[in-house]
């Protein structure tokens, strides 16, 4: 069973951190690999949390998109291979990472778990964290939408309330769509502006 102070301190503290370029580009991939018409997913992959999940939440750093662990696995719903999890631990004891959620996408708006989702978890051990976007990834990605689940064991679920969901996911950093956000880059631009300013 999942220890009682993950499911009673759930909202008070984010299950999962993640970059926000991080974030948008998952959800663009998903949308992509998806095609609007299927279901796709991955595994988020991060450094082994320690004991204190209030002051350190596991970070996401990798992504690990199922279809590229098994190409053959988007059949409309998710089918995983078990030499995609081969390749998976493989990944994972070379990096010296873990798996720290899984994320998928359902058709429609609702993000609660379908039958098939509850009785066949991607990681059947207590605490895992499975995540799920609406509408093929094509509508609103921002974390209160997601829907979180907490896996209790024996298939069951903690599931985050609506009201909690934007409280699960912690995205941090700076995001500039279409430029590559580095310090360099924001750097050279504050030089250059009272130069340019100057000329007006």
């Amino acid at each position: 069973m999942i220890s009682d102070d993950i499911v009673q301190t759930a909202a008070t503290f984010p299950l999962i951190v993640i970059r926000r370029r991080t974030w948008r580009l998952l959800n663009q991939e998903l949308r992509r690999r998806g095609g609007g018409i299927r279901e796709s997913g991955a595994f988020l992959l991060g450094r082994s949390p320690t004991d204190d999940r209030h002051h350190n939440p596991p970070t996401v750093t990798h992504v690990a998109y199922y279809d590229d662990l098994d190409a053959h696995c988007l059949t409309g719903g998710i089918s995983l291979s078990g030499n995609a999890f081969d390749q998976l631990w493989r990944r994972c004891e070379q990096d010296r990472l873990t798996v720290i959620a899984d994320i998928h996408t359902h058709p429609g708006t609702r993000v609660d778990q379908s039958r098939i989702d509850s009785i066949n978890p991607m990681m059947a051990l207590p605490g895992h964290i499975a995540l799920i976007l609406s509408n093929y990834a094509a509508g609103p990605t921002v974390p209160a939408s997601v829907g979180a689940h907490i896996y209790r064991g024996a298939h069951t679920w903690h599931r985050i309330p609506p009201d909690e969901r934007d409280q699960a996911i912690r995205l941090v950093g700076i995001d500039l769509p279409g430029f590559r956000a580095t310090g360099t880059y924001l750097r050279s631009r504050a030089r250059r502006r009272p130069q340019q300013e100057s000329h007006r």
